[in-house]
């Protein structure tokens, strides 16, 4: 009697952790829904959107196109619409989503120029943060008039004399006062 209780008991206890396991296995699918850009004007964001939170995908760039960045998947399914309009982003050229025939999935960003880069996570979303100065190199930049007299003066020396530098929210302000 207590030899059949114990194997009864042996056997519900290993269905019950059998059930329990499979109700608390992480979903093998992973599903990115959605991809936006938030651009500016020291970088872009390129964001992965999901209705779950993320795994860390492995990230590196591409040997063979050395200013593409690939970011593996691995199993996950990428659902969003192509091709992606680019004009307006200065360092994003495309977007490319790939998948080989084991199923695993990557996305390509293929840059105007290779630049610094690191991806996080935060709730349902992946962000590659891309790094680099984007600001139109206009005349804000230097102005035309010093651009020009710095042209001018062939090997005439110049000397630093003062930097002023100013904080204002979101913006540094640097200008620099030469002599020579």
């Amino acid at each position: 009697m207590k030899r059949a209780k114990a194997i009864w008991m042996a056997t519900c206890l290993c269905l019950l952790l059998a059930i329990i396991g499979f109700t608390q296995s992480p979903d093998p699918s992973y599903i990115i829904d959605q991809v936006s850009f938030h651009q500016g004007a020291l970088g872009t964001q390129v964001v992965l959107h999901s209705k779950s939170p993320p795994p860390l995908f492995p990230t590196y760039y591409s040997i063979e196109q050395t200013a593409t960045i690939v970011v593996d998947l691995g199993e996950a399914t990428v659902n969003i619409n192509q091709p992606f309009k680019m004009d307006g982003h200065i360092i994003v050229k495309d977007v490319i989503v790939e998948v080989d025939k084991a199923g695993h999935s990557r996305i390509l960003l293929p840059l105007r120029q290779r630049v610094p880069y690191h991806l996080y996570t935060h709730q349902n979303t992946t962000i590659i943060e891309l790094n680099a100065y984007q600001n139109n190199r206009s005349a804000t930049f230097v102005p035309l008039d010093i651009e020009k007299q710095l042209q001018n003066g062939g090997d005439k020396a110049i000397f630093l004399r003062n930097i002023d530098v100013t904080k204002t929210e979101g913006r540094l302000d640097v200008h620099a006062k030469l002599n020579g």
